[in-house]
């Protein structure tokens, strides 16, 4: 069985909590989804290609009295998943101003799945100012990050959600080796080039 960490990332209160809780089948009550988490950790097994995955799943503040202790939670993550809700603009325009940023800052090399949260809205809603899914995708190209998009309250892309952040991981894992192997080739080829006189 692979491990990957994964971490969700994203303003307060766009559905993180409530992402992870239908996931792994933690019994939260919808109003226990908008407590405000400093930082907790679930575990969930995903199947995929007949493997099996544990997801060790990281849930952090997006309140900005966590600035300083948020980014604690990010060594060694596998993936990232940036939230942001349907129905809040701000948290959208978060994730390139303030998001995206930091998780560069601190993991630049760990990638990155934006994921759109409350998808259920869209059909539920009589709020007019909803981002679309081709706004999220163009955002996600923009920034170039894998994109996905959910639904706690009816299961909507869960699965597929997290199936996605462990591609990222193992396709991520893949390009780091090969990118380990072609320097190691070329390091061996600079040493044959080497002669002592």
């Amino acid at each position: 069985m692979q491990n990957v960490k994964s971490v969700l990332v994203g303003d307060t209160s766009v559905g993180k909590s409530c992402l992870i809780s239908y996931f792994t089948n933690e019994v939260l009550h919808y109003f226990d989804c908008t407590i405000p988490t400093v930082s907790d950790s679930y575990t969930g097994t995903l199947m995929m290609d007949g493997n099996t995955f544990c997801l060790e799943i990281g849930d952090t503040s997006g309140m900005e009295d966590f600035d300083r202790l948020r980014p604690e939670s990010y060594p060694k993550t596998d993936v990232f998943l940036l939230c942001y809700s349907i129905e809040r603009r701000a948290s959208f325009e978060n994730i390139e101003s303030k998001w995206n940023p930091e998780i560069k800052h601190y993991c630049p090399d760990t990638p990155i799945l934006l994921v759109a949260c409350k998808t259920d809205l869209r059909s539920t809603s009589s709020h007019e100012d909803l981002i679309t899914t081709n706004e999220g995708q163009a955002l996600a190209n923009k920034l170039r990050l894998s994109f996905c998009e959910t639904s706690a309250l009816t299961k909507a892309g869960l699965k597929e959600c997290f199936e996605a952040a462990v591609k990222c991981t193992v396709d991520n894992q893949k390009a780091l080796k090969r990118k380990a192997e072609k320097n190691e080739r070329k390091m061996k080829k600079a040493g044959r080039k080497c002669s002592i006189m």
